[in-house]
């Protein structure tokens, strides 16, 4: 008997069909069959792995039991059992036909490194995105996008765009080493910016870049450690700036 699993993805797949209510609300099989066929090809197996956390709700976690390989500074280490491509990750926050297979908590990802950068400008961040000790050394560019939390807590990272952005929930760097500018300029961040006990370098200009930024929760400086200027010049701070 065709289960009600397969049936669902193979009416999603026919195209041009809904898929009833009942149906919808169960992932499909394969997940990585609803990929474009460019990004079929390649597919690593981290990225089969996170395709299917996130079919099963759960965190795709690649960190090794030797915890002193899990340093995302020393990212260049870690091997291609690690390896996510930005234009799938960007590609699974981003589609609307794969919304409706992700848990509203969103997805979660530990310890791993994306090759590229990760390019949602524009876009919508249709569910809450989490990369915690993880690496992204070409960055996120979320210049006039929507956004919901995103948490690079403990993470390196090497830019991050997020000018005219609107995130409704927190944007999350505590603990993370950052690379260059924190660009902010006239974001709203419907939540708070945490930024507790991270690293941020750009000894040549800016670390953080906020000028007309409007922030409803904290802004948490708390340990940062900084090499580089900061400017929250005309930034509207409902909640409390928090700083050491």
């Amino acid at each position: 008997m065709t289960s009600v699993r397969s049936l669902a993805l193979a009416v999603y797949l026919a195209g041009g069909v809904s898929v009833p209510a009942t149906a919808a609300a169960v992932a499909p099989t394969h997940f990585k069959q609803l990929l474009p066929s460019e990004l079929q090809q390649g597919l690593t197996l981290a990225e089969r792995k996170l395709l299917q956390c996130v079919e099963q709700g759960k965190e795709a976690d690649f960190s090794s039991a030797d915890a002193s390989e899990n340093d995302p500074q020393q990212w260049s280490r870690w091997g291609p059992e690690r390896m996510i491509r930005g234009r799938l990750l960007c590609w699974l926050c981003t589609d609307r036909t794969v919304a409706r297979y992700v848990s509203p908590k969103g997805i979660c990802v530990r310890g791993a490194k994306i090759a590229g950068s990760i390019e949602c400008e524009g876009a919508e961040v249709l569910y809450p995105l989490a990369l915690r000790h993880f690496a992204l050394p070409e960055g996120i560019i979320l210049t006039r996008a929507r956004a919901k939390t995103m948490d690079f807590s403990g993470s390196y990272v090497r830019g991050l765009w997020a000018n005219w952005t609107v995130l409704e929930g927190d944007l999350v760097l505590s603990g993370a080493t950052y690379l260059g500018e924190l660009q902010l300029r006239s974001a709203t961040i419907r939540g708070d910016l945490n930024c507790s006990g991270a690293r941020f370098e750009n000894p040549s200009g800016y670390i953080l870049l906020a000028p007309g930024a409007s922030i409803t929760g904290n802004v948490d400086l708390r340990w940062l450690r900084g090499w580089g200027c900061e400017s929250l010049m005309g930034a509207n701070i409902q909640g409390n700036l928090l700083c050491m």
